[in-house]
């Protein structure tokens, strides 16, 4: 197999549905990264690799990279439209290290007096017991449960999202957006194939925790 020293710039999420990882390395034949690119990128500092914004959100520099996305058919919570498919992601990005916490989002309605979905419509989806549910007078102030400043910030639509984003890219002067799909499994697999970054799908249990990502906004200097 070629080094990914061999590998087309491609675009952002470019992807197709190759038979074998021969094939894709035959399909795409020169240049992303150089060995001297590569190693440039191994000696940043850390101080470069980690952005700390006015709220006091951290962000980790993400490298791009090939990486295998979708379920294998075998997953036990395997969908039709997870069909496993190399995706390369040709530009680097800064990602938020945590979720959005209640405090960031606070300084963000406490600055624009914006009202979420939530709390418009007055309910929100909440999880009671298995099950999730619509709980009427639920939002990201009332979540039905405790919550400190610290915690990630519940209740939130991808509308309140963006606007989130929206709002902290005018703060700041620099683009922050919500990253994509494929963006966003990179990053959480974390140089992974299994269906968690930490452990392998126990096939036999449908009880086993899955986490539910929220707003993770990141900026790029692209």
């Amino acid at each position: 197999m070629p080094h990914l020293k061999n590998l087309k710039v491609l675009s952002t999420d470019e992807w197709f549905l190759p038979q074998s990882p021969d094939e894709f390395w035959q399909k795409y034949g020169s240049g992303i990264y150089s060995i001297e690119s590569r190693e440039k990128l191994s000696s940043l500092s850390l101080e470069r690799l980690t952005r700390i914004n006015s709220l006091g959100m951290e962000f980790r520099w993400v490298r791009p990279g090939l990486f295998i996305m979708g379920s294998p058919f075998s997953e036990y919570w395997h969908c039709p439209d997870e069909s496993q498919h190399f995706v390369v992601l040709s530009r680097g990005f800064y990602m938020g290290a945590h979720q959005v916490t209640v405090g960031n989002f606070e300084v963000f309605v406490s600055e624009t007096d914006y009202r979420t979905k939530a709390e418009v419509e007055d309910w929100s989806y909440t999880l009671q017991g298995s099950d999730w549910s619509r709980t009427l007078g639920a939002n990201w102030r009332n979540p039905g449960f405790a919550q400190s400043n610290d915690h990630p910030v519940v209740c939130i639509s991808w509308h309140d999202a963006v606007a989130f984003c929206e709002w902290l890219s005018e703060k700041e002067c620099r683009r922050y957006r919500l990253p994509t799909e494929s963006e966003w499994e990179y990053c959480c697999r974390a140089g992974t194939e299994g269906s968690y970054c930490y452990v392998a799908c126990p096939m036999s249990q449908k009880n086993v925790p899955v986490a539910v990502p929220v707003a993770q906004p990141y900026h790029s200097f692209l």
